[in-house]
């Protein structure tokens, strides 16, 4: 399937309800359920699609409606390109070709995951993860008109 920013994943759209992502993708394979913090509030929601490689988060905030796709496999391609397992350098390198806007760094290494990295692209609300110069994970969410309206694909 294909990762469209701010759209979604091929014919998963954010915005769309718990039952409209489960009658495209079936039941999750697992559901886990995040209080939120003093400060946040609200509950989130992720369904995890093992053999896709695929999580979907709602949450409460917005209606239960989806706000965050991460995927894991080469299976799902981002403007026709496979960038799971993709080094650091030639990820740059594709990015910039793409005139997609600033690249934002943060090295989120800890003890247990050395070398853990995360690329930022606000223009496109993507995070991209690497551990180990190699891209691991795709991380998208709707684009916002401002910093806190969301754009939604999906109408209620």
């Amino acid at each position: 399937m294909e990762v469209k920013s701010g759209l979604g994943l091929g014919p998963i759209r954010f915005g769309m309800r718990r039952k409209e992502v489960e009658a495209v993708l079936g039941e999750p394979d697992e559901i886990e359920r995040f209080d939120g913090d003093e400060f946040e509030g609200s509950i989130t929601e992720s369904w995890h699609y093992d053999e896709q490689e695929v999580s979907l988060s709602f949450d409460e905030e917005s209606g239960w409606r989806l706000i965050v796709i991460s995927v894991t496999s080469n299976d799902h391609l981002f403007e026709g390109q496979e960038l799971i397992g993709m080094e650091l350098e030639e990820f740059e390198d594709f990015i910039d070709a793409l005139i997609f806007g600033d690249m934002d760094y943060e090295d989120c290494s800890t003890p247990e995951m050395p070398n853990h990295q995360l690329i930022e692209v606000d223009e496109l609300s993507m995070n991209f993860w690497f551990d180990d110069d190699a891209l691991t994970e795709i991380q998208w969410s709707p684009l916002f008109d401002d910093e806190e309206s969301i754009i939604w694909p999906v109408e209620e």
